[in-house]
């Protein structure tokens, strides 16, 4: 229960094992802590938070005063934990510095892949806004093998909808001129504008109107009125959700 908590279900196989290898360090880290803590409170009778800083301070070798006067039992039992926990102590601070090392690397060359990906793109579709609609285009395009590109400003929902499926994204405004740009508007073949702002949607029409004077634009309208005005910005064909149920 408690993994499934932290590392939700639509996580890829390969960010599971890493939050579980993460947890695996953490909780060997925590244990190895409370053995030591209770070894001390047990054969000196010390407070829970003299034992703690005693073990804190052993395990990390800082060498301040010792908060707890050390029977020979202590003395002992402070060299079989430095025997034997000292290496655990330094293996695990070792596994989770590469841990975080490994995680950040992983991050900055999956997204230079997918930059890469988007470069190479030709004839594409751009969906901006990754919203309930956004999806339904993106799935409709996924099925039938049409590339395409997502743009959203929320980056937890690109990871959560478009990694997971190994759709290819951009975390971005999409009414920005360079973030349009990114996706390879001068390239594409079609735009849908997604976004869940009717004002949006038409700065986004009217900025693709003009880097791609050539391609189709379909977008998002809450009403007729909005719909009017995102015609007259420059899209092809208006969609209400409200009314198509989409």
């Amino acid at each position: 229960m408690v993994f499934h908590f932290i590392v939700p279900p639509n996580q890829t196989k390969q960010q599971k094992q890493s939050v579980a290898q993460f947890i695996r360090i953490v909780l060997l880290l925590v244990g190895f802590t409370i053995f030591g803590t209770v070894g001390i409170r047990w054969i000196e009778d010390a407070t829970w938070l003299n034992s703690l800083y005693m073990i804190v301070i052993t395990a990390t070798t800082v060498g301040y005063e010792d908060p707890v006067t050390l029977s020979d039992n202590g003395k002992l039992f402070i060299i079989f934990y430095l025997m034997f926990g000292l290496g655990i102590f330094t293996y695990s601070v070792s596994q989770l510095g590469q841990w975080i090392v490994r995680q950040q690397m992983s991050s900055i060359l999956e997204k230079r892949r997918m930059q890469k990906a988007i470069s190479n793109l030709e004839s594409h579709y751009i969906v901006c806004g990754i919203g309930r609609m956004g999806a339904s285009i993106c799935e409709y395009l996924h099925e039938r093998e049409k590339p395409f590109v997502v743009i959203d400003k929320d980056d937890e929902r690109l990871q959560l909808t478009c990694e997971e499926k190994g759709w290819l994204y951009i975390h971005g405004d999409a009414t920005d001129d360079f973030i349009l740009q990114s996706a390879g508007i001068e390239n594409a073949k079609s735009l849908a504008a997604a976004l869940p702002g009717d004002a949006d949607n038409v700065y986004v029409v009217l900025t693709a109107r003009m880097l791609n004077p050539q391609f189709q634009i379909i977008a998002r309208a809450s009403d007729d009125k909005a719909g009017d005005k995102i015609r007259h910005a420059g899209a092809n064909r208006v969609v209400s959700p409200f009314r198509s149920g989409a």
